[in-house]
């Protein structure tokens, strides 16, 4: 057997660690916490979070648990990046479509509805983590869904404000509004997914948008960019 020592090449200037086959170590640590990331994702919806271990994570991964531990200090902090991973990816969902909608209050409100409840059908996975899940870890991921929900809430009211200009006069504190309507688009989720997504996506955005009309005041003139 060769003695050879494989050479490595030097780290370039501004690099971090040392650079094997042309990748950094820096690079290839944030590579390995992504895939974990993706495994999580994948236990976590399947067998929860009560279920997960580091074995079952590692092997979804294809790595050891000496890469877990550099990573994450325990489940909990690989589910709090979980979490935020697909929170970020539903974020930039809504704000896709609401960005692509017709300027109307009618129409924004529908494509911010079809997109939070098709990212929950379309990735159920996802629904399973952002939904149930979070409900179960403690008070850290209590204190996470709270301000992912927070972050919701202040975008949906400063979307009414600018939609329903009159509402801050006539309809009381609107923060309050906003954190109610998110709430509710929640358990519309949670119900029709514990039904089997049984209800057409159609159907489900039509029923929550009905709740959304009844609060929020009527606009007949179009609305301004938003």
């Amino acid at each position: 057997m060769s003695n050879k020592r494989i050479k490595e090449a030097a780290p370039a200037p501004g690099n971090r660690g040392r650079v094997y086959r042309g990748v950094s170590e820096e690079a290839r640590r944030a590579e390995r916490k992504q895939a974990f990331i993706r495994a999580g994702i994948e236990i976590f919806a399947r067998d929860g979070f009560a279920g997960a271990t580091t074995r079952s994570l590692c092997a979804e991964a294809g790595l050891t648990q000496r890469y877990f531990y550099e990573s994450f200090a325990s489940l909990e902090d690989l589910f709090v990046a979980v979490t935020n991973h697909l929170g970020a990816q539903l974020e930039a969902h809504i704000d896709a479509a609401v960005a692509g909608a017709h300027r109307s209050a009618e129409a924004i409100t529908r494509a911010s509805l079809t997109a939070f409840f098709g990212f929950m059908l379309e990735d159920r996975r996802a629904a399973r983590i952002l939904l149930i899940e979070i409900l179960t870890v403690g008070p850290r991921l209590e204190l996470s869904l709270r301000r992912f929900s927070e972050g919701r809430a202040e975008h949906l009211r400063t979307l009414i404000e600018q939609l329903h200009p009159g509402i801050k006069r006539n309809r009381g504190n609107v923060r309050l509004i906003a954190s109610g309507l998110v709430g509710a688009a929640r358990s519309i989720a949670v119900a029709w997914m514990s039904g089997g997504y049984a209800e057409p996506l159609e159907e489900v955005v039509d029923s929550a948008l009905r709740l959304y009309s009844a609060i929020l005041p009527a606009r007949r003139r179009r609305a301004s960019p938003v």
